[in-house]
């Protein structure tokens, strides 16, 4: 497998865990019960933050590496205004999460 190829891979395996660890937080606060009754909302605010530090962070990471990578790699990005205006929002997405 060629270097272009692993990078893409990492970086679509990376983007689908992102997807997925948002779409579970979405659905794990939509079923978020009153804080009142404290023991479900603590056992529900614990799953979000084992998703965020399981499966958000590392895919978000890999997104970022592969990313930066792949501009680095193909000269074709060097020049593409595209390319680093993905990169900033990239950037703004890693500060937001």
């Amino acid at each position: 497998m060629n270097l272009r190829r692993l990078i893409k891979l990492g970086h679509e395996i990376g983007s689908a865990g992102f997807a997925g660890a948002l779409a579970v937080h979405i659905v794990l606060l939509s079923v978020m019960p009153a804080p009142s009754e404290l023991l479900a909302y603590a056992t529900l605010r614990g799953a979000i933050a084992a998703v965020g530090t399981w499966v958000l962070f590392p895919s978000l990471f890999l997104v970022l590496f592969s990313g930066l990578l792949a501009m680095m790699v193909n000269r074709a990005f060097h020049n593409a205004g595209w390319a680093w205006l993905k990169f900033a929002t990239g950037i703004s997405v890693f500060e937001g999460t």
